[in-house]
């Protein structure tokens, strides 16, 4: 049987590990957050009109940044009514007609976005109307976040040329 000092012995490991695991979580978030998303969320305040409104998965400071109104457009959205009752559409998306909407991938390089998400891509309407115009890294393992913008919104050159890539290099 194990001895009161192995166990504690052992607990103690455990939760020294579980916390060094988690400041190198907070450490990466805190990168993440100052080099992609408040980045991009100012880079939208600065690049779009105050009454543009923003259809984007994750309501945190990339909106707060931006000051723009934002849809939560998550799936599974607890915030916009809507999509919380009957799930994401493309009949829902194209009816509130977002100025930006933006889709966090789990690649740089493929759209590895939720498959709810899928029927909008296929569909005709988003491949005409919408026009991506740059992917910021949010992490080391290329999630990232990527911005389409509707072909009807004025966007300037230098707008372009200032895009935030987070974590990644032009």
């Amino acid at each position: 049987m194990l001895s009161s000092l192995t166990i504690f012995l052992i607990a103690s490991t455990v939760t020294y590990v579980s916390f060094g695991k988690l400041e190198l979580d907070r450490q990466r978030n805190e990168e993440s957050t100052l080099r992609c998303l408040i980045p991009l969320g100012t880079w939208l305040q600065r690049s779009f009109a105050p009454s543009s409104l923003l259809a984007i998965h994750d309501v945190g400071a990339v909106p707060y940044y931006s000051q723009l109104q934002t849809i939560d457009s998550n799936p599974q959205s607890l915030t916009d009514l809507h999509i919380a009752k009957n799930g994401f559409s493309p009949e829902y998306f194209f009816r509130r007609n977002p100025h930006i909407a933006i889709f966090s991938s789990e690649s740089m390089k493929k759209n590895r976005f939720f498959p709810q998400y899928a029927p909008l891509f296929k569909d005709r309407r988003f491949r005409n109307k919408y026009k991506l115009v740059g992917i910021s890294q949010y992490d080391q393992v290329f999630r990232s976040f990527w911005v389409y913008v509707r072909r009807d919104v004025p966007l300037k050159k230098d707008s372009l040329e200032k895009f935030p890539f987070g974590l990644a290099t032009k």
